[in-house]
């Protein structure tokens, strides 16, 4: 066995994790044997970190997971890998998110994120020249209109950036813009909780400094920000947009911050629409710039406020805005046809792409509150079902949110497929860990890592009498640290179950790369490694496994 631990001092930026350390060894199609079923398990904001007050893995005793780290049945591969910034394609030290980890996992390689080529549009000075920006704005100085700036306000990097709104003010202001308003999505998810109000009073400064009216509207993300299809929260975030409607009207947000948030114990992203001083709607012939650019969150509320053809069903017989210069941050549907101002950078060659192409006949399962992750993500930004592969996504409870949220369904759905003799390979993911680690509830959280112990023992039980490989991993860490509710820049796992390898690993002639920038794009080849008959992508990083000569 090699445990092979992550020094986080010596880590430096990865552009090309392939053949390093291999002097003496094989690397690709290094194992000994491969197999005719793999099956890929990603346990959604699982990270491994040693000691902390707010760990619940101090409290869980997770028997089977153990028992994987220390190679207890001797056909087991463990160390840790990287799951954030430099090593994900996000900027130094910045946690990783689902839809980031995914696509590095199904890419194989290094893809640089949204959040990335926006900031170097403004340090390179493409920002202030955008053209689909500079639409929108001479669209509301022509028709003598109001520019709307629609954003989640914090700097928690998995939706948004400040730094983005601030400077769209700026540049509102540099050319001339009469009339501007700004509405404020809170988040308390991807951020501590409460730290809205410093986002609110950052913002109301860099708006004073420019000569704009301070934020016009608050509302919690859950409302304008659901992907869920629960028409009701999008048409309150609708209601306050366009029509005005809202549980509160307060000139300053202060006052009404103290009795939410402090007293009632409101969390942020569930705060009531609250309409500030000097609001205004946004109505025919406005502009709006949605400033988030991670997509699945953000098709629901473009949907209803620009098209004609919406199902949401509290728009039938309403009227629609006319004339409106919407434009997407980045592309959040191509069905919308609307103004993009980053277009999406698509990747061919993906795990996904061949798995389907190489005829393994892939299952993909994930509850809905991961299918995006699971398809458009892993799949390189593409928005398509393969013809050759399955896919099952019950649906999500997210009123009811239990430890064990749909884990049993998906390991049916296991069971099912490792029955299936046509296909070679299944990716699942679990997303009770992430969703449980967001809730900051201690002991729901020890639940939590108890039960997909439970889940791991059975599925790599069954996996080994029949032959079948499994890696275990995660896309970023979560769970594993309770002192705020995000996600955490800490290490995940690698974990590879190799049934009939026991003889290299003991003899330590089949072992894993020990490269410290080691990352989650190098889970994809080392799946790949395992299967008969499979050939890698040359665009994707070299595998983890190594063997000797």
């Amino acid at each position: 066995m090699r445990i092979c631990p992550i020094n986080q001092a010596n880590v430096h930026v990865a552009t090309k994790q392939t053949k390093q350390n291999n002097k003496g060894h094989l690397s690709f199609k290094a194992l000994p044997r491969h197999y005719d079923k793999s099956l890929l398990i990603i346990l959604d904001g699982f990270g491994i970190k040693s000691g902390g007050n707010f760990n619940p893995f101090l409290k869980s005793r997770m028997p089977f997971f153990h028992t994987l780290q220390l190679n207890s049945w001797g056909d087991t591969l463990y160390r840790t890998i990287q799951a954030s910034g430099i090593h994900v394609g996000l900027p130094k030290g910045l946690a990783g998110s689902s839809e980031v980890g995914h696509n590095n996992l199904g890419a194989g390689r290094l893809i640089p994120q949204d959040l990335m080529a926006i900031d170097n549009s403004i340090d390179d000075g493409t920002f202030f020249k955008n053209k689909e920006f500079l639409n929108a704005i001479n669209h509301a100085k022509n028709k003598g209109s109001t520019l709307h700036l629609m954003t989640l306000l914090s700097d928690g990097y998995v939706h948004s950036s400040t730094r983005h709104l601030h400077e769209l003010i700026k540049m509102a202001k540099a050319n001339e813009v009469q009339n501007l308003k700004v509405h404020a999505f809170l988040d308390g998810r991807d951020v501590p909780e409460g730290s809205s109000k410093d986002y609110i009073n950052a913002t109301n400064k860099i708006l004073s400094e420019n000569g704009y009216d301070n934020i016009a509207s608050l509302i919690g993300m859950k409302y304008p920000m659901d992907r869920a299809r629960d028409w009701g929260k999008t048409e309150k975030a609708y209601n306050l947009l366009v029509n005005g409607k809202s549980d509160y009207s307060v000139e300053k947000f202060e006052n009404l911050w103290e009795k939410l948030h402090e007293e009632e114990k409101i969390k942020e992203k569930d705060f009531p629409a609250i309409i500030l001083d000097k609001f205004a709607p946004i109505k025919n012939s406005d502009s709006v710039i949605f400033t988030n650019y991670r997509n699945d969150r953000t098709r629901q509320l473009a949907d209803v406020l620009t098209q004609a053809t919406s199902t949401a069903p509290f728009l039938e017989n309403a009227d629609r805005l006319q004339d409106l210069y919407f434009v997407c941050m980045t592309e959040y549907d191509p069905s919308f046809h609307l103004p993009v101002a980053f277009p999406v950078q698509i990747h061919s060659n993906t795990l996904t792409q061949v798995l389907n192409d190489q005829n393994c006949r892939p299952f993909i399962a994930a509850e809905t509150e991961k299918q995006a992750h699971m398809t458009f993500f892993l799949d390189g930004k593409k928005h398509i079902r393969y013809s050759n592969t399955s896919y099952f996504f019950p649906a999500s409870d997210h009123e009811a949110l239990t430890p064990e949220m749909q884990g049993k369904t998906i390991k049916d759905l296991i069971s099912l497929w490792m029955n299936n003799k046509k296909s070679k390979a299944m990716l699942v993911n679990f997303a009770n860990a992430d969703m449980i680690g967001h809730e900051q509830d201690f002991k729901k959280g020890i639940k939590t890592l108890d039960y997909i112990d439970n889940i791991l023992q059975n599925i790599v039980e069954s996996a080994r009498k029949r032959n079948i490989a499994t890696i275990i991993t995660a896309d970023h860490g979560n769970i594993e640290d309770f002192s705020h509710g995000g996600h955490t820049s800490n290490p995940v796992p690698f974990v590879a179950v190799l049934p009939k390898c026991e003889k290299h690993i003991e003899s330590n002639h089949l072992f894993l790369d020990d490269d410290p920038e080691a990352a989650i794009s190098r889970v994809a080849p080392s799946f790949i490694d395992t299967i008969r008959d499979i050939k890698k992508p040359n665009i994707m990083y070299d595998s983890l496994f190594k063997m000797k000569k």
